[in-house]
Protein backbone atom coordinates (compact mmCIF):
# COMPACT_ATOMS: atom_id res chain seq x y z
CA UNK A 1 0.00 0.00 0.00
CA UNK A 2 0.91 3.60 -0.52
CA UNK A 3 0.58 7.11 1.78
CA UNK A 4 2.19 9.65 0.58
CA UNK A 5 2.95 12.23 4.01
CA UNK A 6 4.11 15.63 4.08
CA UNK A 7 4.43 17.28 7.52
CA UNK A 8 2.49 14.60 9.82
CA UNK A 9 4.95 13.73 12.54
CA UNK A 10 2.10 14.93 14.66
CA UNK A 11 -0.85 12.15 12.66
CA UNK A 12 1.07 9.85 11.38
CA UNK A 13 1.05 7.64 14.70
CA UNK A 14 -2.34 7.05 14.41
CA UNK A 15 -2.64 6.03 10.85
CA UNK A 16 0.15 3.46 11.70
CA UNK A 17 -1.68 2.29 14.44
CA UNK A 18 -4.96 1.75 13.08
CA UNK A 19 -2.36 -0.39 10.00
CA UNK A 20 -1.11 -2.47 12.65
CA UNK A 21 -4.61 -3.25 13.70
CA UNK A 22 -5.67 -4.52 10.77
CA UNK A 23 -7.49 -8.16 10.27
CA UNK A 24 -6.01 -7.86 7.24
CA UNK A 25 -2.01 -6.47 7.42
CA UNK A 26 -0.90 -5.17 4.06
CA UNK A 27 2.26 -7.03 2.37
CA UNK A 28 3.90 -3.56 2.40
CA UNK A 29 3.59 -0.33 3.68
CA UNK A 30 5.14 2.12 1.21
CA UNK A 31 5.67 5.96 2.70
CA UNK A 32 6.70 8.53 0.42
CA UNK A 33 7.56 11.29 2.04
CA UNK A 34 7.17 14.89 -0.06
CA UNK A 35 9.71 16.93 1.68
CA UNK A 36 8.92 16.76 4.98
CA UNK A 37 10.38 19.26 7.93
CA UNK A 38 9.41 18.27 11.37
CA UNK A 39 10.56 14.80 11.80
CA UNK A 40 7.97 12.62 10.23
CA UNK A 41 10.39 10.07 9.16
CA UNK A 42 11.78 9.57 12.29
CA UNK A 43 8.36 8.85 13.56
CA UNK A 44 7.26 6.47 11.24
CA UNK A 45 10.75 4.31 11.62
CA UNK A 46 10.16 4.62 15.35
CA UNK A 47 6.08 3.11 15.55
CA UNK A 48 6.21 -0.56 16.24
CA UNK A 49 4.41 -1.19 12.82
CA UNK A 50 8.30 -0.88 11.06
CA UNK A 51 9.19 -3.39 13.43
CA UNK A 52 6.12 -5.85 12.97
CA UNK A 53 5.80 -5.39 8.76
CA UNK A 54 8.07 -4.78 5.53
CA UNK A 55 7.65 -0.54 5.75
CA UNK A 56 9.65 1.29 3.52
CA UNK A 57 10.17 5.30 3.07
CA UNK A 58 10.56 6.97 0.06
CA UNK A 59 11.90 10.38 -0.22
CA UNK A 60 10.44 12.66 -3.16
CA UNK A 61 12.13 16.02 -1.86
CA UNK A 62 9.40 19.03 -1.97
CA UNK A 63 6.27 17.09 -4.41
CA UNK A 64 3.00 17.05 -4.41
CA UNK A 65 0.67 14.33 -3.70
CA UNK A 66 0.29 12.89 -7.64
CA UNK A 67 4.66 12.64 -7.79
CA UNK A 68 4.74 10.97 -4.20
CA UNK A 69 1.69 8.54 -5.22
CA UNK A 70 3.55 7.82 -8.52
CA UNK A 71 6.56 7.07 -6.65
CA UNK A 72 5.02 4.67 -3.68
CA UNK A 73 3.37 2.59 -6.58
CA UNK A 74 7.11 2.56 -8.81
CA UNK A 75 8.31 1.18 -5.54
CA UNK A 76 5.42 -1.24 -4.30
CA UNK A 77 5.43 -4.75 -5.11
CA UNK A 78 1.65 -7.34 -5.59
CA UNK A 79 -0.64 -6.85 -8.39
CA UNK A 80 -3.20 -4.72 -5.79
CA UNK A 81 -1.99 -1.23 -4.02
CA UNK A 82 -4.44 -0.03 -1.45
CA UNK A 83 -4.43 3.88 -0.83
CA UNK A 84 -5.17 5.91 2.06
CA UNK A 85 -3.82 9.49 3.20
CA UNK A 86 -2.12 9.85 6.79
CA UNK A 87 -4.04 11.05 9.70
CA UNK A 88 -6.97 8.87 8.14
CA UNK A 89 -8.46 6.46 11.08
CA UNK A 90 -9.26 2.63 9.87
CA UNK A 91 -11.11 0.61 11.47
CA UNK A 92 -9.62 -3.18 11.60
CA UNK A 93 -11.72 -4.32 9.05
CA UNK A 94 -10.58 -1.62 6.68
CA UNK A 95 -8.06 -3.67 4.16
CA UNK A 96 -10.00 -7.44 4.87
CA UNK A 97 -13.19 -5.48 3.21
CA UNK A 98 -11.61 -4.00 0.08
CA UNK A 99 -9.62 -7.46 -0.50
CA UNK A 100 -13.00 -9.11 -0.06
CA UNK A 101 -14.65 -7.18 -2.57
CA UNK A 102 -11.24 -7.63 -4.84
CA UNK A 103 -11.40 -11.68 -4.38
CA UNK A 104 -15.51 -11.39 -5.63
CA UNK A 105 -14.98 -9.80 -8.35
CA UNK A 106 -12.45 -11.00 -11.10
CA UNK A 107 -12.96 -8.10 -13.60
CA UNK A 108 -12.86 -5.21 -11.29
CA UNK A 109 -10.24 -2.56 -12.06
CA UNK A 110 -10.81 -1.20 -8.14
CA UNK A 111 -12.31 -0.95 -4.96
CA UNK A 112 -13.78 2.07 -3.74
CA UNK A 113 -14.17 1.76 0.29
CA UNK A 114 -16.74 3.75 1.89
CA UNK A 115 -15.81 6.70 4.16
CA UNK A 116 -17.07 8.75 6.74
CA UNK A 117 -15.93 12.26 8.95
CA UNK A 118 -13.62 12.24 11.66
CA UNK A 119 -14.76 15.79 13.55
CA UNK A 120 -13.15 17.20 16.22
CA UNK A 121 -15.17 20.64 16.50
CA UNK A 122 -18.59 22.36 15.10
CA UNK A 123 -16.15 23.87 12.71
CA UNK A 124 -14.83 20.83 11.61
CA UNK A 125 -18.48 18.89 11.29
CA UNK A 126 -19.71 22.17 9.16
CA UNK A 127 -16.65 22.41 7.00
CA UNK A 128 -17.41 18.91 6.21
CA UNK A 129 -20.63 19.51 5.11
CA UNK A 130 -19.38 21.34 2.38
CA UNK A 131 -16.66 19.25 1.52
CA UNK A 132 -17.71 15.39 1.86
CA UNK A 133 -21.03 14.65 -0.07
CA UNK A 134 -22.60 11.99 -0.52
CA UNK A 135 -24.33 9.84 -2.90
CA UNK A 136 -27.72 8.22 -2.96
CA UNK A 137 -27.98 4.91 -4.82
CA UNK A 138 -30.40 1.71 -4.83
CA UNK A 139 -27.78 0.41 -2.12
CA UNK A 140 -27.86 3.31 0.08
CA UNK A 141 -26.27 6.18 1.03
CA UNK A 142 -22.62 6.60 0.70
CA UNK A 143 -19.37 8.64 -0.18
CA UNK A 144 -17.95 9.29 -3.64
CA UNK A 145 -14.98 7.09 -4.44
CA UNK A 146 -11.56 8.81 -2.86
CA UNK A 147 -8.24 7.62 -2.49
CA UNK A 148 -8.36 7.64 1.34
CA UNK A 149 -10.07 4.32 0.85
CA UNK A 150 -9.38 2.60 -2.71
CA UNK A 151 -7.54 -0.85 -3.69
CA UNK A 152 -5.98 -0.37 -7.24
CA UNK A 153 -5.08 -3.19 -9.47
CA UNK A 154 -2.15 -2.31 -10.54
CA UNK A 155 -2.85 -3.41 -14.52
CA UNK A 156 -5.49 -0.75 -13.90
CA UNK A 157 -2.78 1.73 -12.92
CA UNK A 158 -0.49 1.54 -15.83
CA UNK A 159 -3.16 1.34 -17.74
CA UNK A 160 -4.73 4.79 -16.63
CA UNK A 161 -2.02 6.81 -14.55
CA UNK A 162 0.07 8.05 -13.62
CA UNK A 163 -1.15 10.67 -11.54
CA UNK A 164 -0.67 14.39 -12.54
CA UNK A 165 2.43 15.62 -10.79
CA UNK A 166 2.34 19.40 -11.52
CA UNK A 167 -0.84 19.72 -9.33
CA UNK A 168 -1.61 20.21 -5.38
CA UNK A 169 -4.99 19.42 -5.82
CA UNK A 170 -7.72 17.97 -8.21
CA UNK A 171 -4.97 14.96 -9.50
CA UNK A 172 -7.06 12.17 -7.56
CA UNK A 173 -10.42 13.54 -9.14
CA UNK A 174 -8.64 13.44 -13.12
CA UNK A 175 -7.70 9.70 -11.88
CA UNK A 176 -10.76 8.26 -10.60
CA UNK A 177 -12.71 10.06 -13.33
CA UNK A 178 -10.15 8.22 -15.98
CA UNK A 179 -10.64 5.37 -13.60
CA UNK A 180 -14.22 5.34 -13.74
CA UNK A 181 -14.88 6.00 -17.50
CA UNK A 182 -12.15 3.21 -18.64
CA UNK A 183 -12.36 0.68 -16.25
CA UNK A 184 -14.37 -1.13 -13.53
CA UNK A 185 -14.81 0.11 -9.83
CA UNK A 186 -16.68 -1.54 -7.29
CA UNK A 187 -17.53 -0.67 -3.69
CA UNK A 188 -16.79 -2.60 -0.87
CA UNK A 189 -18.72 -2.94 2.19
CA UNK A 190 -19.13 -1.19 5.21
CA UNK A 191 -17.81 2.29 6.01
CA UNK A 192 -14.40 1.26 7.96
CA UNK A 193 -12.34 5.08 6.74
CA UNK A 194 -12.55 8.11 8.74
CA UNK A 195 -10.96 10.97 7.01
CA UNK A 196 -10.60 14.92 9.13
CA UNK A 197 -11.36 17.87 7.63
CA UNK A 198 -9.01 21.36 8.74
CA UNK A 199 -10.24 22.42 11.84
CA UNK A 200 -9.35 25.70 11.79
CA UNK A 201 -10.59 29.22 9.57
CA UNK A 202 -6.85 29.71 8.39
CA UNK A 203 -6.22 26.24 7.57
CA UNK A 204 -9.45 26.04 5.60
CA UNK A 205 -8.63 29.31 4.33
CA UNK A 206 -5.39 28.37 2.87
CA UNK A 207 -6.48 24.86 1.49
CA UNK A 208 -9.61 26.78 -0.63
CA UNK A 209 -7.11 29.41 -1.81
CA UNK A 210 -4.56 26.52 -3.25
CA UNK A 211 -7.33 23.85 -4.55
CA UNK A 212 -8.56 27.10 -6.11
CA UNK A 213 -5.36 27.87 -8.12
CA UNK A 214 -4.40 24.30 -8.91
CA UNK A 215 -7.67 23.40 -10.04
CA UNK A 216 -7.77 25.78 -12.63
CA UNK A 217 -4.44 24.42 -13.82
CA UNK A 218 -6.00 21.29 -13.86
CA UNK A 219 -9.14 22.48 -16.15
CA UNK A 220 -11.57 22.40 -13.44
CA UNK A 221 -12.88 26.10 -14.06
CA UNK A 222 -16.20 25.20 -14.88
CA UNK A 223 -16.54 22.84 -11.97
CA UNK A 224 -15.09 25.10 -9.48
CA UNK A 225 -15.17 29.05 -9.95
CA UNK A 226 -17.55 29.77 -13.33
CA UNK A 227 -20.38 28.28 -10.76
CA UNK A 228 -19.54 30.51 -8.28
CA UNK A 229 -18.84 33.90 -10.40
CA UNK A 230 -22.44 33.15 -11.84
CA UNK A 231 -24.26 33.30 -8.00
CA UNK A 232 -22.20 36.28 -7.70
CA UNK A 233 -22.87 37.96 -11.14
CA UNK A 234 -26.76 37.29 -10.01
CA UNK A 235 -25.82 39.68 -6.74
CA UNK A 236 -24.69 42.22 -8.63
CA UNK A 237 -27.08 42.16 -11.16
CA UNK A 238 -29.48 42.39 -8.42
CA UNK A 239 -27.70 45.05 -6.88
CA UNK A 240 -27.81 47.38 -9.92
CA UNK A 241 -31.24 46.95 -10.76
CA UNK A 242 -32.47 47.93 -7.03
CA UNK A 243 -29.50 50.95 -7.51
CA UNK A 244 -31.12 52.22 -10.70
CA UNK A 245 -34.58 51.83 -9.33
CA UNK A 246 -34.38 53.76 -6.35
CA UNK A 247 -31.08 55.01 -4.85
CA UNK A 248 -27.57 54.00 -4.93
CA UNK A 249 -27.41 53.62 -1.21
CA UNK A 250 -31.06 51.11 -1.13
CA UNK A 251 -28.89 49.36 -3.98
CA UNK A 252 -26.11 48.32 -1.65
CA UNK A 253 -27.87 47.57 1.39
CA UNK A 254 -30.25 45.41 -1.47
CA UNK A 255 -27.21 43.78 -2.73
CA UNK A 256 -25.98 42.78 0.57
CA UNK A 257 -29.17 41.45 1.57
CA UNK A 258 -29.44 39.48 -1.67
CA UNK A 259 -25.69 37.84 -0.43
CA UNK A 260 -26.60 37.51 2.87
CA UNK A 261 -29.58 35.72 1.31
CA UNK A 262 -27.51 33.34 -1.13
CA UNK A 263 -25.20 32.56 1.43
CA UNK A 264 -28.08 31.17 3.39
CA UNK A 265 -29.58 28.92 0.84
CA UNK A 266 -26.62 27.24 0.10
CA UNK A 267 -26.00 26.42 3.71
CA UNK A 268 -29.23 24.87 3.60
CA UNK A 269 -28.68 23.44 0.43
CA UNK A 270 -25.40 21.40 2.35
CA UNK A 271 -28.00 20.45 5.45
CA UNK A 272 -30.55 19.31 3.03
CA UNK A 273 -27.85 17.07 1.45
CA UNK A 274 -26.01 15.79 4.34
CA UNK A 275 -29.29 15.12 5.98
CA UNK A 276 -28.88 11.17 5.77
CA UNK A 277 -25.34 11.31 8.03
CA UNK A 278 -26.29 13.76 10.31
CA UNK A 279 -29.38 13.32 12.29
CA UNK A 280 -29.35 16.61 14.58
CA UNK A 281 -32.28 18.23 15.91
CA UNK A 282 -33.84 21.41 14.62
CA UNK A 283 -31.74 23.43 17.13
CA UNK A 284 -29.01 21.46 16.02
CA UNK A 285 -29.02 22.44 12.34
CA UNK A 286 -30.25 26.21 13.08
CA UNK A 287 -26.60 26.48 14.99
CA UNK A 288 -25.13 24.95 12.08
CA UNK A 289 -26.80 26.62 9.69
CA UNK A 290 -25.09 29.77 11.43
CA UNK A 291 -21.97 28.65 11.44
CA UNK A 292 -21.98 28.11 7.85
CA UNK A 293 -23.03 31.23 6.44
CA UNK A 294 -19.94 32.77 7.71
CA UNK A 295 -17.91 29.64 6.56
CA UNK A 296 -18.87 29.63 2.81
CA UNK A 297 -18.61 33.54 2.41
CA UNK A 298 -14.51 32.59 3.81
CA UNK A 299 -14.30 29.85 1.34
CA UNK A 300 -15.79 32.08 -1.44
CA UNK A 301 -13.21 34.97 -0.70
CA UNK A 302 -10.41 31.77 -0.53
CA UNK A 303 -11.41 31.02 -4.18
CA UNK A 304 -11.25 34.31 -5.00
CA UNK A 305 -7.72 34.90 -4.37
CA UNK A 306 -6.90 31.46 -5.50
CA UNK A 307 -8.34 32.62 -8.74
CA UNK A 308 -6.21 35.89 -8.67
CA UNK A 309 -2.95 33.50 -7.77
CA UNK A 310 -3.93 31.47 -10.85
CA UNK A 311 -3.81 34.85 -12.81
CA UNK A 312 -0.73 36.29 -11.63
CA UNK A 313 1.63 32.97 -11.18
CA UNK A 314 0.17 30.64 -13.80
CA UNK A 315 -1.82 32.35 -16.44
CA UNK A 316 1.28 35.05 -17.62
CA UNK A 317 3.55 32.19 -17.62
CA UNK A 318 1.24 30.31 -20.30
CA UNK A 319 0.78 33.26 -21.93
CA UNK A 320 4.83 33.92 -21.87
Amino acid sequence: MVIAVRDEAASIARTMDDLLAQTRRPDQIVFVDAGSRDGTREAIAAHPLSGALPVRVVAAGAAYPGRARNLGVAASAGDWVAFTDAGVRLAPAWLASLAEAAAADNGADAVAGDWDLDVRSPFGRCLALLDAPTDRSSSGVRRPPSLVSLLLRRAAWDRIGPFREDLRSAEDRLFLTALAAQGRVVRAQGRHARWRPPDTARAAWRRARTYARHNIRAGLFRRWQAPLLRRYAVVAAGALAIGLWTTPLAGALGGLLLWILLLAARAAKALAANRDADRGGPLHHAADLTRLVPLIALLDAATLMGTLDWLRRDAGRAAG
